[in-house]
């Protein structure tokens, strides 16, 4: 089908389709989604379990230990990593990376029913909770402060954001970070008990179940039904200190009486936020799967500022930690700059090189292609990101390639003198399958990357998608779109330029002397070819290599972990020791401090650290990127120096989300020879300059305090182990007896045992130890029961024997000091240590662990130990075996594609022409035809374009030419070219190679009559006596005179020719070339003189139809003869006498 003939006959249809590409391209920018990274779900959950209690070793074993068996039966899990803590464990599941997104919910159903099913055979007390939203994005977080505004009030103003936010349509999800949990503290003052003869037992008996919700049923009455409850529950503070307690209700004595209660937060704080050194609360607000985040963070930002009018007050402020609205803006706005400042480029250059009209339109069309292409991303419900707009600037100069093959054929055509018409629509009937086929090629060379199943490979596959839209629509457009713009705007050149001209630019002097050398010097050209490749190998050695760049943010995150066990009262001292020293640097502006955690994933490419006690973090907002560049490595080698037993570590953000770059994992059961293991690896890291930050996952062994107990005087006492423990608990956290709301807030109230100044027991030796059971074996003893009948105990007595509480120095025989694993990590089901670093400033991540891999991987492992490479090396391995592994099918692709175009090319009319040429004395005239037809196609022409028009335009063409002596090509020369042409076509149609013969019905040109100038026998004379450059022109000119023979017959005249004849004279046996006919002609003296010398072979040495235009003229002009002397085919000069 001949597109651009469709496009001309089609004109209103096709400017209406750009119309809607422009006007639909331009709303489906606005309209699109727009993110800042591609929406992507993180394959990964949390399984959080806890038992109070229990150790690190007890959770990994009878824990940690069947929930990884059940978990792994899951096929689609990659790994299991898990962290057994004292009373905690935390089990990180990885799903593989090929699991499609829309299974990836089914997965998590799958790893609920697994933890379950597991559950049902854990120890009792044992809860376990399943978190499959841990990799959800928060794009907008703010810090909440109140400038004197006491806690629970901020809590309020932040939970009533949380409400109105949520009530946004396009609002998916928010959450609060850093609210403390508020409890009830009931504090019993052991000499107020001992006073009054009340003991823990009593008071823990009175607010056990006091407020439960208990069902008390339903009334009838009469035609209704009322439910019915009994009123006894706490509704203020005061009615628990003015509870009476179980058992002295003769004497009326309350509980505030013999304890103080009162309202406070639980210690310790698990999780805490300051901005600036300012109390606050983060609030993370990620908008709705598919929304468009810009149009959302609008939206959250107008609401929030409604709320700051109507409901706080002053103090009450908001502050952006991290807005990706904002960043997505600045990408967008970064993205057009880039656009039209690649437009103009691009459009400079054509200017330059092909002239301004033709850059405007190659321009143009590649604004429709760039615009258009967000239509049809649109209806593929594509976003506006990171990738996708990095796509668009890729292909920029790709998208340019089949407009400019297109608006070059046309300009050629014109300047070859084709009719416009056809000059528009020939070029893309020519190549529109190879410019097809190159665009398939540039679009395929991105396959892998589309169908790369992991995770890095569905960050990037907007690549692919990107380049593929935009490519085959500008492989479209330039079909249909350019010509009609060239028509509109391109003027022909004067007709009928030289072929040769066309090519005889400097730029084209060039690449015919660099593709001659080439094909000159065949063997040095593949040797130069290989030598760059390999010298582009040895030079890849040389190049920074990284899995993923760092972003470019004016924002970073700083990571602090102190030992296992270490207070957060004391990591939130040194942050805010170091947060102090931030803000003296003036290059940063503002600090965000977290306890506890990772606040929320208020970013995809940030790490996410594991929530304790001893670990924190800061998020540090520069003046500008380049300020944190420059002062990053400065900041860290001082925080280092500083705090050398943390491990601090500044980071920045990076797609490569890991917790650490360089990670050597050792499994193995043994967890000493891990030790030893990981102590070897350490010691290798930190003597190795190339990295810095070495830290490892087991940490240092914690004190442990044991209670060693008489069980004897223990039972005599009515305690058993479990009183033993629920009384400490009192003396070192407190018990939670039940809970109280006040209002919307929920407070535990917790059960403490204090000392006699009312703080905190310092010596568990004194801790009072009470039983949770009556101590029935002091009431049925022989002396008890003895004082009972003989009437000498009373009541109260009786009471105090049953309650009475012991010293835990009575019973115990002694406090120990022990040491234990804070924690146990495993990997798939192993026991693991990994021992982790960063490299160093300045040196490639691949490169650092290369360095410190060799002398590691020398460390002997015992059977049953293993070693891997975690980290970014295990992250790029993956993704590369992925990339790679489709690459074979892109190149088969490739390959497939160049073989239908070959197919079709290869054996093309013009090779069929070649084969059809007449090979004997008549080649050249043949080979004449066929240069001509095939510089008219532009060297390619299947059978498919030999249409009526287009072979009836090869004569068009030729009369059009300028021949090398500055004339127009004859009429009769012309038709015989047209004849060859008819000749071979018709073959081809015997032959099936065509469907039509149109041959007979190609027209030759009409041939005007021509007057004929001869010489006169002076004018001979004149030019015989004319010297000449190469004497054989001028004998052989000359025996053309005396003889009348053709310049063809007298190159082929030979001297076996020249005969005496029956007379005795001289004579010429030759066939004439042209008439083919036998003919002996007498040869004068005069002649014969001509010939010069008998000998063997051609009579006219050295004669070649080449020497004549170069020579045979300026002798003419020589001689003075003025008149136009033609020598066409056999005839040289015509002449006759005077």
């Amino acid at each position: 089908m001949d597109v651009g003939k469709w496009a001309f006959d089609n004109k209103k249809l096709v400017y209406f389709l750009i119309v809607v590409l422009l006007v639909g391209g331009l709303y489906s920018a606005y309209d699109m989604s727009k993110l800042e990274d591609p929406e992507i779900k993180v394959k990964m959950a949390m399984v959080v379990a806890t038992r109070p209690g229990a150790s690190a070793h007890e959770m990994e074993m009878e824990v940690t230990e069947p929930l990884e068996k059940n978990i792994r039966t899951i096929g689609e899990v990659n790994n299991v990593c898990s962290w057994s803590y004292n009373d905690l464990t935390i089990l990180q599941v990885e799903m593989k990376t090929t699991v499609p997104e829309n299974e990836i919910e089914q997965c998590w159903d799958m790893l609920r029913r697994k933890v379950s099913d597991a559950g049902a055979g854990l120890p009792e007390g044992t809860s376990v909770k399943v978190q499959d939203d841990f990799g959800l994005v928060y794009g907008m977080f703010y810090a909440l402060t109140g400038d004197g505004t006491d806690e629970r009030k901020l809590s309020d103003y932040a939970r009533l954001i949380q409400r109105e936010l949520t009530n946004i349509e396009d609002v998916g999800r928010v959450t609060i970070y850093g609210e403390r949990e508020e409890c009830i503290n009931i504090e019993m003052l052991p000499e107020r008990m001992a006073t009054l003869g009340v003991s823990p037992a009593e008071v823990l008996t009175t607010l056990q179940g006091q407020n439960g919700i208990y069902y008390t049923g339903y009334y009838d009455n009469g035609p209704k039904r009322v439910r019915v409850t009994v009123n006894d529950k706490f509704r203020k503070v005061e009615q628990i200190r003015n509870m009476i307690i179980q058992g002295h209700e003769d004497d009326q004595l309350r509980l505030g009486d013999i304890a103080k209660v009162g309202n406070d937060y639980v210690t310790p704080v698990r999780n805490s936020m300051a901005y600036n050194g300012e109390p606050s609360l983060g609030i993370a607000v990620a908008a709705a799967s598919g929304t468009d985040i810009v149009k959302v963070g609008k939206q959250v930002e107008r609401r929030l500022e409604e709320l700051k009018a109507e409901h706080f007050p002053a103090g009450v402020e908001y502050h952006r930690v991290f807005y990706q609205p904002e960043r997505v803006t600045d990408a967008l706005a970064t993205f057009f700059i880039n656009l039209i400042e690649s437009v103009v480029i691009v459009v400079a250059i054509l200017m330059l090189v092909m002239g301004f009209k033709s850059g405007v339109i190659i321009g143009t069309s590649l604004i429709v292609t760039v615009i258009g292409s967000f239509l049809l991303l649109g209806m593929m419900d594509g976003s506006m990101q990171r990738v996708s707009l990095a796509a668009f600037i890729l292909a920029m100069g790709m998208l340019v390639d089949n407009a400019i093959v297109i608006i070059d054929g046309i300009l050629i055509d014109l300047k070859r003198g084709k009719p416009r018409m056809e000059a528009m629509t020939s070029i893309g009937k020519r190549t529109a399958m190879p410019l097809l086929g190159a665009t398939l090629i540039a679009i395929l060379a991105f396959l892998p990357v589309f169908l790369s199943p992991d995770t890095a490979g569905v960050y990037v596959r907007d690549l692919f998608i990107v380049l593929a839209v935009s490519l085959l629509l500008s492989w479209i457009l330039a079909l249909v779109h350019v010509p009609l713009m060239a028509n509109g705007w391109l003027k022909a050149d004067a007709p009928g330029k030289k072929e040769e001209s066309l090519y005889n630019g400097r730029v084209y002097g060039w690449l015919r002397a660099a593709l001659n050398f080439g094909l000159r010097h065949r063997v040095s050209s593949v040797l130069i070819a290989v030598a760059l490749v390999l010298l582009s190998a040895y030079g890849y050695r040389f190049m920074r290599h990284g899995f993923f760049p760092d972003m470019v943010y004016d924002q970073l995150y700083m990571e602090y972990k102190l030992p296992e066990g270490t207070n957060s009262t004391q990591v939130a001292s040194e942050l805010e020791e170091i947060r102090v020293y931030l803000k003296s640097r003036p290059e940063i502006r503002n600090v965000t401090t977290a306890i506890g955690g990772t606040p929320a994933r208020y970013n995809l490419v940030r790490s996410i650290a594991t929530p304790s006690l001893s670990y924190g973090e800061l998020i540090i907002d520069f003046e500008s990127p380049d300020a944190l560049v420059e002062n990053m490595d400065e900041i860290q080698r001082e925080l280092l120096k500083r705090y050398p037993d943390a491990y601090v570590k500044l980071k920045q953000y990076n797609i490569m989300y890991k917790k650490y770059p360089i990670e050597a994992l050792f499994t193995g059961p043994d967890p000493a020879v891990l030790h030893a293991l990981a102590d070897s690896a350490r010691m290798i890291m930190e003597q190795t300059p190339e990295v810095c930050l070495v830290t490892t996952d087991w940490e240092p062994s914690m004190p442990l305090l044991t209670i060693d107990y008489d069980q004897s005087s223990a039972r005599r006492s009515g305690l058993s182990r479990q009183d033993i423990s629920t009384s400490v608990l009192t003396a070192a956290g407190g018990i939670p007896v039940g809970n109280f709301y006040d209002g919307i807030h929920k407070n535990t109230i917790y059960l403490k045992c204090t000392g006699e100044d009312g703080e905190k027991m310092d010596n568990l030796e004194n801790v009072p130890l009470f039983s949770m059971m009556p101590n029935i074996s002091s009431v049925l003893d022989e002396e008890a029961l003895l004082k009972i009948k003989s009437g000498t105990a009373d009541r109260s007595d009786l009471i105090e024997s049953v309650m009475q509480t012991t010293p835990l120095k009575q019973i115990g025989k002694g406090i120990s000091m022990e040491w234990e694993d804070p924690i146990v990590p495993r990997y798939n089901g192993q026991r693991a240590q990994t021992v982790m670093c960063s490299p160093s400033p300045g040196i490639e991540t691949e490169k650092a662990r290369a360095t410190i891999a060799e002398r590691i991987e020398q460390i002997k492992l015992p059977e049953g130990y293993q070693l891997q490479w975690k980290g970014e090396k295990d992250a790029s391995t993956q993704t590369m075996h992925y990339l790679f592994k489709n690459v074979p099918l892109g190149i088969v692709l490739m390959i497939a594609i160049l073989i239908m175009l070959f197919k079709d090319y290869k054996e093309s009319f013009l090779e069929y022409f070649r084969s059809k040429m007449a090979d004997d004395d008549n080649f050249r005239n043949w080979n004449v035809a066929y240069k001509h037809f095939e510089k008219y196609c532009g060297g390619s022409c299947a059978f498919d374009d030999l249409t009526l028009d287009y072979c009836q335009g090869f004569l068009t063409y030729m009369l059009s030419l300028i021949t090398h002596n500055d004339y127009k090509m004859m009429t009769s020369t012309a038709n015989n070219n047209l004849n060859k042409l008819k000749c071979v076509l018709g073959q081809a149609y015997k032959e099936r190679r065509i469907k039509e013969n149109i041959a007979p019905r190609l027209k030759h040109a009409k041939e005007a009559s021509t007057r004929h100038e001869f010489l006169t026998l002076d004018e001979v004379k004149k030019l015989a006596d004319t010297p000449c450059e190469k004497p054989v022109i001028r004998t052989a000119a000359l025996f053309s005179c005396l003889t009348g023979l053709r310049i063809s017959d007298i190159i082929r005249l030979q001297w076996e020719n020249i005969i005496k004849g029956a007379d005795g004279g001289w004579c010429m046996h030759i066939v004439t070339k042209k008439t083919r006919t036998e003919a002996v002609l007498p040869l004068s003296d005069e002649a014969l003189a001509l010939c010069g010398e008998r000998s063997t072979g051609q009579v006219f040495k050295g004669l070649t139809q080449a020497l004549l235009p170069f020579y045979l003229k300026d002798r003419i002009e020589s001689a003075g003869i003025t008149k136009h002397i033609t020598f066409h085919k056999g005839n040289i000069i015509k002449f006759i006498s005077s």
